[in-house]
């Protein structure tokens, strides 16, 4: 009997899933996501191919510090961290670059640089990726994660 109930809960998810996916895809508004600000200090707004934001990364991160922030438009998490991101770009204004890159549009570059959950955030300096983290954080906690890296608000 557990069996059955459980099958049933399981293939009732898969559907509102799918539905929720189709509804994305055919650009249908969540009416319980909050819309996100626009971004804030990008090295170069839109959305950049793999070859272009690679060279623009990594020639950009030996003046500024770059902050790269895989994320999909589809999850919440993200949404969050963009928010959050939003903040400490206004906050740290000329000492770092964020650089936003959407996953279902970038996937070859989300593989390129091993990502493997979203949001993956990385941090890029000479050149180099040096250091990541994987999830969603509070503005305090990327603060502490910067200023690891040795980069200071304004």
């Amino acid at each position: 009997m557990i069996i059955y109930v459980l099958s049933a809960v399981v293939i009732a998810a898969v559907v509102v899933e799918v539905m929720w996916a189709r509804r994305r895809r055919a650009g249908a508004k969540d009416h319980l996501q909050p819309e996100l600000p626009e971004p804030v200090h990008l090295a170069h707004p839109g959305t950049p191919d793999t070859e272009d934001l690679a060279q623009r990364v990594v020639e950009t991160s030996y003046g500024v510090p770059v902050v790269v922030d895989f994320f999909a438009t589809w999850c919440p998490p993200c949404q969050a961290l963009g928010r959050a991101l939003h903040q400490i770009a206004k906050e740290y204004a000329g000492r770092i670059l964020v650089e936003k890159v959407d996953v279902d549009e970038n996937g070859e570059l989300a593989e390129m640089h091993g990502v493997r959950a979203m949001p993956t955030v990385m941090l890029f300096k000479g050149g180099e990726c040096v250091a990541r983290f994987e999830g969603y954080r509070a503005p305090d906690a990327i603060r502490l994660f910067l200023t690891q890296h040795g980069i200071r608000a304004a």
